[in-house]
């Protein structure tokens, strides 16, 4: 009786881990099919940028890394002392700064408002959007990546999506979300 109660323990714990493997590969291969035009995807917060910006935009970068994409962080301006804190902690560099989006694959984190976006994106290939505010006024004509959702953070958005793909989060970018939410 034991034994076979251990059996079928295994047998229902290895279903349930191929039932998670399956469900993570579908979810990469949502977003296999982004609209990118030539050159990078450049992920990019908001203007003023705090650090749910700048942590979020190099997580996310790294997480389309990962999944094959040529993706780079950027940020508006120079990170804040609370935000350059954190990447020294993490031993990260901070991101180049993109002064025109134009003409460029854009994914925008932690905003969706052109208020708040570089110059330049009406006129930028937008890719995607993950966000934890309200909807903005950032509009497209075509398909893009969304995800919004109500809770504390972006980067806590960004960890959830690298729970569901499945991809290891190594520890500088685990530092780096963790910075952005505490």
């Amino acid at each position: 009786g034991v034994t076979q109660g251990a059996s079928q323990g295994t047998k229902e714990a290895q279903e349930a881990r191929q039932q998670l493997s399956d469900l993570q590969e579908l979810n990469r291969q949502s977003i296999a099919k982004l609209q990118v035009t030539d050159g990078p995807i450049y992920v990019i917060g908001h203007k003023s940028p705090d650090s749910d910006t700048i942590c979020s935009a190099i997580a996310y970068a790294r997480l389309l890394q990962l999944l094959g994409y040529n993706a780079q962080a950027a940020a508006n301006e120079a990170p804040n002392n609370e935000s350059k804190y954190i990447l020294k902690l993490a031993g990260a560099e901070a991101p180049p700064i993109l002064e025109d989006a134009s003409g460029k694959n854009i994914f925008l984190v932690d905003h969706s408002e052109y208020l708040q976006a570089t110059a330049g994106l009406p006129d930028a290939n937008l890719v995607g959007i993950i966000d934890h505010h309200g909807i903005g006024s950032v509009t497209t004509g075509q398909q893009v990546l969304y995800d919004a959702r109500p809770i504390g953070a972006t980067a806590t958005i960004i960890w959830l999506i690298y729970l569901n793909y499945g991809l290891d989060i190594d520890k500088q970018t685990a530092t780096l979300l963790l910075g952005a939410v505490l």
